[in-house]
This record gives structure tokens, C-alpha cells and sequence, in this order.
């Protein structure tokens, strides 16, 4: 076999995907960076206006406002250090200058980081599970000490990774072959309980990831429940029904977050189990390297998006807390409108002619 690295399915798909390559270019960061600086600025402003309303309201007290702002903040955190850790890993002039210059200072630094990524990473997949259960069992029991049990869960199972790093700061092995010639680095980290990579796998597939399928299962019975509340009763009070159609606005963002959950479900499994393509291609490890941080960027994004399009009155709360009231009134007053003018103009009544006298 020779080793040209232009045998590989990566260089096939990265003649017209270059980004799929595991190495961060300059165009890459800066896509990076600008994407995630937009999701802080929403995010945060989600959690202000949150926190704000507890003070003159009790709309949004509930414990699934609650996750809402825990995980807000937890996502920024866990997509700050990420980046910081891949970037570490995955520009060529990082790891060029961390190869020849790294020393203690660096390896505790990055250890810190590192930490807090896989740590705030087990917390969201706990903190959604908790957010799914809260939509399936909110009408008859609040959840407490919720917050409490997610970060104690997540604490636990990230003990039991690899975090614990040790100079000195290698090339990947092999990593030419994926990168154009690229050398990328990274350090050698092993578990405190020194658990193999297949153990941790098991791991993280019986205590975290079984959390996205049973979230998903109960987000799908919240939406049955919803749903066949609707058919049953014929009729509904004017309170009745705005509460439905909130529960099913906010059913829905669970369920954006469950597709978005089952994308960094199988990227985490093809982590742990790497496939090689006629015995020796390791092209499929590598391309998600290179996808890795495009996705978990997406996650944040779509995350504060999609909260914000389905929930009419914190999105309103939003922007009269900012005083954007007139942004607002332009995005969705006036096309709400222009729907009900087109409705009416368009009925019969609207079709009819006026008669003179």
C-alpha cells in the first residue's frame, strides 16, 4: 500500500469539503468565533430576561425556566473551553509552538480546561434528560434539587474519564496522512482509576448517552399526552388552550434539542468506536475531527434559536428588556398584521362589495 495520503476518503471528500479536514484554518476560526460570539450575546440574553421576570412574575419560575438558564450558561462555558482545547489540538502554529516550548505552566493549564469541557459536556446531556422529564411529569409533580443532582451526576462520571495529562506534547500519529501533510499534536491523558478507552465507552453509553434515548421517549409521550388532550376535549377555555399550545411550543424545543442530541450521540460513539476502511483507512475518525467543532458551534446556535422562535413570550420579554421594542414590533407585529388583513381579505365577508346609499 503506499502511504500518499491521496488514497484516502478524506482527500476524496475534501477536493470539494475542505473544512472537513481536521486542521482549523485561519477562514475557519473566524467562522468559528463569529458564530459562537452571536450564540453568547442570545444566550445571555435569554438568561438575563429569565432571571429579571422572576422578580415581577411568576411565568417563567418553573424548573423548566430554570434548566433553561442553568444550561445557558453551561453551554457557553462548555463550547469556550472546547474551542480552546481544539484549537490547542488542531492549528498547525499551536501545536508547532506547544511541540518544542510546552512546559508545566501550559500542561495545568490545559488540564483545567480540558476538565471543564468534558465536565460541562456530561452536564448538558444530564441537564436535557432533566429538562425531558420535567416536560413529562410537570403537570403533576415539580422537580427539586434538580440543578443539584445534574452537576454531582456529571461530576462523577467525568472522575471517571481521562482527564489527567502528561507532558510531553506529541504529533499525532499518522496525522499527515489526513491533513495534507499537516502535523497537528496533542497530550497524553490518562484516568485517575486508569480505566481502558473501551471501559470509558461503556461508560459513557450506560450513564450519559442511554439519558438521550429515554429523553427522547419522553419527549415523544409529552407530545402524544398533548396531543390527545386536544382530540379528547371538544371544548377548551381561553386559559385551557393558551396553556396547551405553551406546552406544546416548549415540547417542541426539547424535541429540536433531541435532533441536535442524536447528531452529538453518534458523533461520540464513532469517537469511541473508530471504523477503518479496507483495514487501514482512518479517514471517517479524522473527518469527524474536523467536523467536530462546526457541530458543537451548531448546537449552541440552534439551541438559543430555536428557543427563542418558540417561545412568543420570552422572546416579547426579550426585547422590551433590551428595548428593541420597535425591531420587534417590525419582525412579528406587523407581519401578524399583514396575515390577519390577507385572512380577512380573502374570506367571503371580506369579498363582498359595500353597498352604496
Amino acid at each position: 500500500m503506499n502511504n500518499n495520503y491521496s488514497e484516502f476518503l478524506i482527500d476524496k471528500i475534501g477536493n470539494y469539503l475542505p473544512f472537513i479536514y481536521p486542521q482549523i484554518e485561519d477562514y475557519e476560526i473566524a467562522i468559528i468565533c463569529i458564530i459562537s460570539s452571536i450564540s453568547y450575546i442570545i444566550h445571555i440574553c435569554i438568561a438575563i430576561t429569565i432571571i429579571k421576570s422572576w422578580k415581577v412574575s411568576n411565568d417563567m419560575q418553573s424548573a423548566y425556566f430554570k434548566s433553561v438558564v442553568f444550561g445557558n450558561f453551561i453551554d457557553i462555558l462548555n463550547d469556550l473551553s472546547y474551542n480552546i482545547t481544539t484549537f490547542e489540538n488542531q492549528i498547525k502554529e499551536i501545536a508547532e509552538y506547544l511541540k518544542y516550548n510546552c512546559n508545566d505552566v501550559h500542561l495545568i493549564i490545559f488540564m483545567v480546561i480540558r476538565f471543564i469541557s468534558n465536565f460541562t459536556y456530561n452536564i448538558q446531556f444530564v441537564n436535557f434528560f432533566f429538562i425531558s422529564v420535567i416536560r413529562f411529569v410537570t403537570t403533576y409533580s415539580p422537580l427539586n434539587w434538580n440543578m443539584f443532582i445534574v452537576i454531582i451526576y456529571s461530576l462523577g462520571v467525568t472522575i471517571l474519564k481521562k482527564f489527567i495529562c502528561i507532558l510531553p506534547y506529541n504529533y499525532w500519529e499518522n496525522s499527515f496522512n489526513y491533513t495534507k501533510g499537516v502535523k497537528l499534536g496533542r497530550f497524553t491523558c490518562v484516568g485517575i482509576f486508569n480505566i481502558s478507552k473501551m471501559n470509558v465507552y461503556y461508560i459513557m453509553a450506560g450513564l450519559i448517552h442511554s439519558l438521550i434515548i429515554i429523553s427522547i421517549i419522553l419527549t415523544l409521550s409529552v407530545l402524544y399526552k398533548i396531543k390527545k388532550m386536544r382530540i379528547t376535549q371538544s371544548t377548551f377555555h381561553s386559559n385551557n388552550l393558551k396553556k396547551a399550545k405553551r406546552e406544546s411550543r416548549m415540547t417542541i424545543y426539547v424535541i429540536i434539542l433531541s435532533i441536535i442530541q442524536i447528531f452529538r450521540l453518534i458523533q461520540a460513539q464513532l469517537k469511541y468506536l473508530p471504523i477503518k476502511l479496507g483495514g487501514y483507512d482512518e479517514s471517517l475518525s479524522y473527518i469527524l475531527y474536523g467536523l467536530d467543532p462546526y457541530i458543537n458551534t451548531l448546537w449552541l446556535f440552534l439551541n438559543s434559536i430555536s428557543i427563542l422562535i418558540i417561545s412568543e413570550v420570552l422572546r416579547d420579554r426579550i426585547f422590551k428588556t433590551f428595548k428593541l421594542n420597535i425591531l420587534y414590533d417590525k419582525l412579528f407585529k406587523q407581519n401578524s398584521l399583514k396575515k390577519v388583513v390577507a385572512l380577512s381579505n380573502s374570506s367571503p365577508l371580506g369579498a363582498m362589495p359595500r353597498i352604496k346609499k
